[in-house]
């Protein structure tokens, strides 16, 4: 049986090392049902564990995980993910690394 393959487009950016913003594209295994946030998990545990994100609850209560998916923002916990995708985050805050913001209001 053939193993789907997700391919995820992650926006990085880390302004004590990037002078610019990029674009990091992982290829994982692609489950049906996963959630953004397992896929997040996923490449964070298994391909790159300097990938920083927020999550908390996993329950849509807190908020924590905001962010943009294929340029619409959505909560990473609940959020089904997609065999092609593109992450990055939300933009009405300020970046404090990949698809950490500082959630105080601007």
């Amino acid at each position: 049986m053939d193993v789907k393959e997700a391919v995820v487009r992650i926006f990085r950016f880390d302004p004590w090392v990037d002078d610019e913003p990029r674009y990091e594209t992982f290829k994982i295994p692609y489950r049906e049902g996963d959630r953004i946030l397992d896929v997040l998990l996923y490449i964070q545990e298994n391909i790159d564990p300097t990938l920083a994100f927020r999550h908390s609850c996993k329950i849509k209560a807190c908020i924590t995980c905001y962010l943009k998916l294929d340029g619409k923002v959505r909560l990473a916990c609940q959020e089904r993910a997609r065999e092609e995708m593109t992450l990055e985050p939300w933009d009405k805050y300020r970046v404090i690394r990949d698809l950490v913001v500082d959630l105080k209001p601007p």
